[in-house]
């Protein structure tokens, strides 16, 4: 797993454990009445991203960039999937392969997800181009079969030192100029990055495409949210009114990548007095961000808010920010649960009032540029997440 700049920062392993103690702990938890940290709901799969980079040629441009670029911006990574100077070229359809011999017994290829096959995705100067699983972990087979792990294949990334690697030789200057993309995009009234992590499973859900530039797209995601907060039956009436959203950004090699959106940093908002109390970083309203490491980054957007229901807490870069009024329902729901507590997360002694656990505020909404509704964030720092 890489982090926001793209750097390799952890590998596929420790994150398949924490796919499998979360799916342990969510089981463990489910007798007790616990919710559970997946997203549910029934829709259509995603389409394979229909991007193909442009093919290298052996001519050079005057203004092509060279090197790489953590700080490439929209047009310098267009220019560099356009002219693509790196020699690559991909697939349309991806060929699944056999398990290669020299990664059979190699720890580190040793994902525990069955579904990460191996896929032969594209060529570059004679050599096959493999991914573990498509997007994932990238390596250069030459025509005598001799593999190279190509450790930073995305021209944003500075080359740095690995904390594991596998068995076989690696490559680190190895990059390809046609997976550029730049930093962030703004789709949906929203600022979402396009350097998050990989996601080898992306699972069935609904999806449009919001913006395509040349060997990258954006897809928004949307399904019905799973309500965590409680059985109450005001939950069934108000969730018809929420919507759940994520993006994810798909590569010519056919992969799917997190596209998170970004949020306030508690500290970069202006509040007004009585409010922001309680600081924490903010969620999606049902923090189900405890799931599985090949989930989306969801949020959740209210579509029909009514602005009674709601209460200026302050602003940030200048746009308002709300907190819930104490008689609007939101505020019944999520203070009846907290307030119930039935995983014995609050001890009597910090259980705020009503009004304290509006003000602190337990949820911050955003209107959301587009007009289409208002993003709904969670003060983690009051969340009921058990297991998180």
């Amino acid at each position: 797993m890489r982090d926001d700049k793209g750097d390799l920062v952890m590998r596929i392993v420790p994150g398949a454990a924490t796919f499998l103690g979360c799916a342990l702990a969510l089981a463990a938890c489910a007798g007790g009445g616990a919710p559970s940290a997946s997203p549910s709901g029934s829709s259509t799969a995603p389409p394979t991203p229909s991007v193909t980079a442009s093919t290298a040629t052996a001519a050079s441009s005057p203004t092509a960039p060279e090197g790489r670029n953590p700080d490439m911006g929209a047009q310098e990574a267009s220019l560099r999937a356009s002219l693509a100077q790196t020699g690559e070229s991909w697939l349309t359809d991806p060929v699944q392969l056999d398990t290669p011999s020299w990664a059979a017994d190699d720890a580190f290829w040793n994902t525990g997800v069955d579904e990460l096959a191996w896929f032969r995705v594209g060529t570059r100067d004679g050599n096959d181009i493999l991914q573990h699983g498509i997007g994932g972990e990238t390596v250069e087979v030459a025509a005598d079969g001799t593999p190279t792990w190509i450790p930073f294949p995305f021209p944003w990334q500075a080359t740095t030192v690995v904390s594991w690697a596998p068995e076989i030789a690696s490559d680190p200057d190895v990059y390809y100029d046609s997976l550029a993309a730049p930093a962030t995009a703004d789709l949906d009234g929203l600022q979402v990055s396009l350097r998050g992590p990989w996601l080898p499973l992306l699972g069935s859900w609904q999806s449009e495409q919001v913006a395509t530039v040349d060997a990258w797209t954006v897809d928004r995601f949307t399904q019905d949210p799973y309500v965590s907060w409680g059985t109450d039956p005001g939950w069934s009436t108000y969730a018809q009114m929420l919507e759940n959203v994520a993006y994810g950004r798909g590569t010519a090699t056919g992969g799917w990548y997190d596209a998170p959106p970004t949020r306030p940093a508690w500290e970069d908002i202006a509040w007004a007095d009585g409010y922001g109390t309680t600081a924490g970083q903010f969620v999606d309203l049902f923090d189900v961000a405890c799931g599985p490491y090949t989930m989306l980054t969801w949020n959740i957007l209210l579509t029909d808010p009514l602005q009674s229901d709601w209460v200026q807490a302050g602003t940030v870069d200048g746009s308002p920010v709300y907190a819930m009024a104490t008689t609007s329902t939101l505020a019944e729901l999520m203070y009846g649960y907290y307030s119930e507590d039935p995983n014995g997360m609050v001890p009597d002694a910090q259980a705020l009032s009503l009004v304290d656990y509006a003000r602190s505020p337990a949820v911050l909404a955003m209107p959301a540029g587009d007009g289409s509704g208002w993003w709904l964030l969670l003060n983690q720092s009051l969340s009921l997440r058990a297991w998180c």
